[in-house]
């Protein structure tokens, strides 16, 4: 069952972390899994001990509790003697809190109010020193002692700052998929993941190995279409079923998803998803698949030792495995685009590229500055949101009637709100003309500041174009029921249908829920219905006044009656009530006499 998420968990505060307190993303939910209080840490700097590790976690886990933490890439060694790696010098090897209580559920990040900086970022390897390791890359290749070789290299650098504000800051409203915050006694680890490991509910196993990179300047069905990233994929794949293979039951495997193109900030990211049945313990499942396949190359243990030969330092935390075990699940990410943030001395921050015989050596190098840039970049701040429309600004019960909502939502998340200053500089602007529309848009932060400015409508049109949502939302998310910067959920379904202007959401019971910024009008036997918001609809100030007038009935509609309706409307502040010409999915297209 997805958790419901009190106002008061809404925001998760990272200042008061504590030693052994680990926080995971789950985009599934959407929401922070977070893991507090641990009755013991296990930590070593010894390959002997990762084994016994291993299953003091794993038992810990078969008593119905929860552990959480990390293994280095460096363990490799330890679960598969043929593979060499570099010492450790920096974290520990491995390291594992385990836990009593169950975790706790919190929807957004809070954002920090200290400013930050990095600083020095220093790569270890300039372009020159890059080109002379890719051409030894490339010998391999051409004397066929390895088809595929993920090199990276460390970026070092200062930051002014604090982690926890450095990761809250860094993240912003849209974290990565498999973002990830752990705090040990000597360091911090910020991990920007994208990319899923592995994930084992009951017996069945997901792993989606990420390969192909393309800046968001190329479209992104020209990576479906290139040779190398193609090549690279398929060949990941492979290898990511040869390991599954030795620990999973025969003809179980699949690739379900093959060559899926996914958005993570600046860049796309091409990925694809094998599955498989297992019930081997944890340790014999990492020993079969560890380090991942994305991060060494084909094959395995001869490109280890490539690697182990060319690169400059050890890789730590940064491609091993971060995650948390449970009741019934195992989850880990590939620690790519990581930050180990040490209490003394510099942090560090990896990258790489995989090197196949036709790749080009500006193009990777370039590939790998692109990744490093996510240090530098903040995320978006996480705001509370109303837009007012800008004709319609001067008017007393129009900005009432917004700020009256802005208002209880404040108040719903403690966050302080000057409702009268903010009404008499509203009062103050000058009106718009009615076309083209414009908003006003109001932006609140958590500690009370206030921004407002005027932008367009996203709705120019006299009608709009919609589909339904591929994938449904979480009824339960407490975003649904706010006006936020947060807009991840909304954002990601209207990415996978950029040929509409908007996308009709359905939530994970089955029923309609709204469209992405405005709400659902249905006209169905003569009469107009909307959704309710138990089934996750914001009302805006538009519906609830038809509502209040008697002209909407509220009613929970499913994707059929859609086929039954004589219009569908699109309805919000600014535009106001907008015919909509939608395309129905094949499975509830109507018929046509």
């Amino acid at each position: 069952m997805l958790p419901s998420i009190r106002p008061d968990d809404y925001f998760l505060d990272l200042s008061r972390a504590a030693i052994g307190d680990t926080a995971f993303w789950d985009e599934s939910i959407p929401a922070w899994i977070v893991f507090r209080s641990p009755i013991e840490i296990l930590q070593t700097n010894d390959l002997g001990e990762v084994l016994g590790i291993l299953a003091k976690v794993e038992n810990h886990r078969n008593s119905g509790r929860w552990a959480a933490g990390y293994l280095t890439y460096e363990c490799a060694s330890a679960l598969n003697p043929a593979i060499t790696t570099k010492p450790s010098s920096t974290a520990p090897l491995m390291w594992f809190a385990l836990y009593e209580s169950e975790p706790t559920f919190h929807r957004e990040l809070l954002p920090p109010e200290n400013s930050l900086t990095v600083e020095d970022l220093t790569p270890e390897l300039e372009l020159s020193a890059y080109k002379i390791a890719f051409q030894t890359v490339k010998q391999h290749l051409a004397e066929g002692h390895s088809y595929q070789v993920n090199f990276t290299f460390r970026s070092r650098f200062n930051l002014v700052g604090n982690p926890e504000d450095f990761f809250s800051d860094r993240c912003g409203v849209e974290p990565p998929r498999h973002a990830a915050y752990l705090k040990t006694d000597v360091a911090a680890i910020a991990s920007f993941s994208p990319e899923l490991f592995f994930e084992r509910l009951g017996e069945n196993i997901h792993m989606r190995p990420m390969k192909g990179t393309a800046p968001l300047s190329q479209p992104a069905n020209d990576m479906r279409h290139d040779p190398k990233s193609v090549a690279e994929n398929v060949m990941i794949v492979d290898m990511v079923r040869n390991d599954l293979g030795a620990i999973c039951e025969t003809g179980s495997i699949s690739v379900p998803h093959l060559l899926e193109v996914e958005r993570h900030r600046n860049l796309y990211q091409m990925t694809s998803t094998v599955s498989g049945r297992s019930s081997a313990s944890l340790t014999d499942l990492l020993t079969a698949i560890f380090p991942a396949a994305s991060v060494t190359g084909a094959p395995k243990v001869k490109t280890c030792q490539i690697i182990q030969d060319l690169e400059i330092s050890p890789r730590g935390i940064y491609c091993g495995a971060i995650g948390f075990i449970g009741p019934g699940i195992e989850r880990f990410s590939v620690p790519i685009r990581t930050a180990y943030l040490p209490r003394d001395g510099w942090a560090e921050f990896g990258v790489g590229s995989g090197l196949v015989w036709d790749s080009e050596v500006e193009a990777e190098y370039l590939e790998c500055l692109l990744k490093k840039d996510l240090l530098l970049q903040s995320g978006r701040p996480w705001r509370l949101v109303e837009s007012i429309p800008a004709h319609k600004v001067q008017e007393a019960y129009v900005r009432s009637r917004h700020l009256d909502r802005l208002s209880r939502q404040a108040q719903l998340l403690n966050i302080p709100f000057d409702r009268e200053l903010l009404d008499s500089v509203l009062a103050r602007r000058e009106p718009t003309p009615l076309h083209p529309l414009q908003k006003v848009r109001i932006e609140l932060e958590p500690n009370g500041g206030t921004y407002v400015e005027v932008s367009p409508s996203m709705i120019q049109t006299p009608r709009i174009s919609a589909t339904l949502a591929k994938s449904p939302v979480n009824p339960t998310d407490p975003n649904l029921r706010l006006k936020t910067t947060s807009r991840s959920v909304y954002q990601r379904r209207l990415d996978e249908h950029p040929d509409f202007d908007e996308v009709l959401l359905v939530n994970s019971r089955g029923f309609l829920t709204e469209f992405c910024s405005g709400n659902l009008v249905l006209k169905l036997d003569g009469r107009l219905y909307t959704p309710s918001r138990e089934q996750g609809a914001l009302q805006g100030i538009s519906i609830s006044e038809m509502i209040d007038r008697g002209e909407v009935t509220i009613r929970d509609l499913t994707p059929d009656d859609l086929k039954h309706g004589e219009a569908i409307y699109f309805l919000n502040a600014v535009a106001g009530l907008v015919p909509v010409d939608f395309e129905y999915p094949a499975i509830i297209k109507p018929t046509r006499p």
